[in-house]
């Protein structure tokens, strides 16, 4: 297949979204088809990029950040996809296009259809469908409404990363349509791998942007009720982000900052050996669609407590490889804490290996790149 992939974000720029599309394209160029991903360009990076099968082309729009993006910034990448696929009329024409959110992504992939008869994939990534994260998108969801319901109605297949996003995109479409919609999980690199766990330190481990929705500062109230319990603990914090300072002040005035080591962003290998050496890992987010943080933790065997955002709930099995607790309550994340600390720290108990290889074999990239192989297939043919 000669595949094309859009997304406004691809490695460095964004986050998990980007990330994700990055294992499409390479995993699907591994498998010999030939792969383009049309993306932004940010300063320092190349225009065009070539290896074996993959080729990726970035425009310049008007990003300023290569971790964050606006909804204007979005349009003006979705318009220079325009313009790009206008100027080149000509060019060799791709079967099928993986287009990566509604919005943006969307708008390219239905020119493309309509003007080249292009057949494409709608790739949801969670908040760019309505009634997701309401509290932080509605403003956005409620003038693009009718759009994104245009671009679900006029695709081949719509994927979105879990049963519960599921749900929402079935009620989006109705009930006559859902069939094109289908669940299709995140996967992992097996570079993430357990090690042997050591029992000198009780070692927590927080990964993510330090941000209000993913809510470090309950993270941090849990860290104080554990402290009071009396337990020393070892505490790092992979991740950067405007609530940095505020969470930094909080441990210094409750007394416990001697316990917390923040790392900022970190490369592969050392987070590598940060989930190796971790123990339980804590998820505070009140939105994710389907964590890769939390992938590569229980990949690496540690033991994930979590809010129940989406995706972690389809991950976790209580008492085998983590704990579900409650939005918005530090009191029973210590508690948590501290019975993993009271019974499985001190006994030395470990996630079974047996478990984690079950885990790995099901959640491995490879596994899930074939998933949509199939399902690019079956679309074409």
């Amino acid at each position: 297949m000669n595949i094309l992939i859009l997304n406004y974000e691809y490695p460095p720029l964004g986050g998990g979204a980007g990330v994700v599309s990055r294992f499409h394209a390479e995993g699907l160029a591994n498998l010999g088809h030939s792969v383009t991903v049309i993306t932004t360009w940010f300063e320092g990076e190349k225009e065009v990029l070539e290896k074996e099968n993959l080729k990726i082309i970035k425009l310049k729009s008007k990003r300023k950040f290569t971790y964050k993006s606006n909804p204007i910034e979005m349009f003006s990448w979705a318009k220079l996809c325009l313009s790009y696929f206008k100027q080149n009329e000509n060019s060799p024409k791709f079967d099928i296009c993986m287009a990566h959110f509604a919005i943006p992504a969307g708008i390219p992939a239905l020119m493309l259809k309509r003007k080249f008869k292009i057949p494409f994939i709608m790739i949801s990534h969670g908040e760019d469908m309505p009634f997701v994260n309401k509290k932080r998108m509605l403003k956005y969801h409620i003038p693009l409404y009718p759009y994104i319901r245009r671009v679900c109605l006029k695709s081949e297949a719509n994927i979105v990363l879990t049963n519960t996003l599921l749900s929402n995109i079935n009620r989006l479409i109705g009930e006559k349509r859902k069939a094109k919609n289908t669940a299709i999980p995140n996967g992992c690199s097996p570079f993430f791998v357990p090690a042997k766990k050591q029992f000198d330190t009780f070692k927590i481990l927080f990964v993510g942007r330090l941000q209000e929705v993913k809510q470090p500062h309950l993270f941090m109230q849990g860290l104080k009720i554990l402290s009071q319990k009396g337990v020393n603990f070892e505490a790092n914090i992979a991740g950067d982000g405007p609530e940095l300072e505020n969470i930094k002040d909080f441990a210094k005035a409750n007394g416990f900052a001697q316990s917390v080591k923040f790392h900022g962003w970190v490369d592969k290998v050392k987070m590598l050996k940060l989930y190796q050496e971790t123990h339980v890992q804590v998820m505070t987010s009140r939105f994710e669609a389907f964590s890769i943080a939390a992938l590569e933790g229980l990949f690496c065997g540690t033991f994930l407590i979590s809010t129940p955002v989406s995706g972690n709930t389809d991950i976790i099995e209580p008492n085998i490889n983590g704990f579900i607790f409650p939005h918005e309550n530090a009191s029973v994340l210590a508690q948590l804490l501290f019975n993993f600390y009271q019974n499985q720290f001190k006994n030395k108990t470990e996630v079974s290996s047996a478990y984690i290889k079950e885990f790995r074999a099901k959640y491995m990239w490879a596994n899930i790149i074939q998933d949509y192989e199939h399902l690019l297939l079956r679309i074409l043919h």
